[in-house]
């Protein structure tokens, strides 16, 4: 669990100087239901030493826009995070060892490594979901904005960032959910969605089965150790259909939207725009068409940069 404090301090190294930030509690990010009352959520990410100056500098964005860490639920998958995180911030986290090696955002990782690691983070989802609403979040995704008043107004089982993986989905689609920055509610349907999700990778990830592959799934066992993959897969699994024939990633204003019927209701999924919601957005303009004014919520670098990459950004946060 995180910590409790009202008010901290998070020592950083830049250019040869500590700085000292001092945070007290006031929270400003929270999640709606129709009638105005507050739903409970809780933000979930995932961390590894090696890319923990990246997650600090996450921390400040996410400060800044929320104001607090209240809702914060930090997984560390190695030890040496769990120490370093609490020495650096005063910060707790959940241990959950995946393997002590493996780096989050390594391309160096192996498949079984990544598979464990994917699979795990359903695991963690599958666990947090009965007990509240779940935002996912990398932590090379910035909150430049508070972005959960989106999530308040679409009022879906599940909102999303945009992404072009997995390919095939994206090739019929036009756009794929991206778990870079992804919202579940909790209600009976999404805990059943995580839950096929979860039974379909252990499979793949235990080796218990040849294959996972049907007519309406992806074709490979190894996709499965991608949970990204795999929502996007149980979304065509489970009927999705959306609203729009043309969606796209590169350039949209508006959101798009799906249903999928099921206990005997629509249950609505979200795509946010992307003009909002950027992927990897150092390789695309900031200009949309359309677009009199761009407000950004959520930027993902999406980069392996290694320590003190991100470090010139701080004095935005701050």
């Amino acid at each position: 669990m995180v910590s409790t404090l009202a008010s901290f301090s998070i020592f950083i190294f830049i250019v040869g100087v500590d700085m000292k930030i001092q945070f007290k509690s006031h929270n400003k990010c929270e999640i709606h239901n129709i009638d105005g009352s507050v739903r409970e959520h809780k933000v979930l990410m995932f961390i590894d030493f090696k890319y923990l100056d990246v997650f600090v500098n996450w921390l400040l964005y996410y400060y800044d826009a929320c104001g607090s860490f209240s809702r914060l639920e930090i997984i560390c998958i190695d030890s040496r995070a769990e120490v370093d995180l609490y020495q650096l911030t005063g910060l707790k986290c959940s241990l959950v060892i995946v393997n002590e090696n493996t780096n989050l955002h390594s391309s160096d990782a192996s498949p079984g490594e990544l598979a464990s690691l994917w699979f795990k983070r359903i695991e963690v989802l599958q666990s947090f979901l009965h007990k509240s609403d779940i935002v996912f979040s990398d932590s090379d995704a910035l909150w430049l904005k508070n972005p959960l008043d989106d999530i308040t107004i679409h009022n879906a089982a599940i909102v999303a960032s945009r992404s072009w993986w997995p390919w095939p989905l994206f090739r019929e689609w036009g756009a794929c959910v991206c778990m870079g920055f992804f919202y579940i509610r909790k209600e009976k349907f999404s805990i059943n969605f995580v839950n096929e999700i979860y039974n379909r990778m252990k499979s793949g990830v235990d080796g218990t089965s040849s294959t996972l592959a049907n007519k309406s799934s992806l074709a490979r066992t190894f996709l499965r150790s991608d949970d990204q993959i795999a929502v996007n897969d149980q979304l065509k699994v489970w009927n999705v259909t959306w609203r729009s024939k043309k969606m796209n990633v590169g350039n949209n204003t508006k959101p798009d939207y799906g249903y999928i019927f099921r206990y005997g209701v629509n249950h609505k999924i979200v795509l946010l725009e992307h003009s909002k919601y950027i992927r990897k957005c150092h390789t695309l303009p900031l200009k949309f068409d359309g677009a009199k004014e761009v407000s950004l919520r959520v930027s993902q670098f999406h980069t392996n940069l290694g320590v003190g990459s991100f470090h010139k950004l701080l004095p935005m946060a701050i």
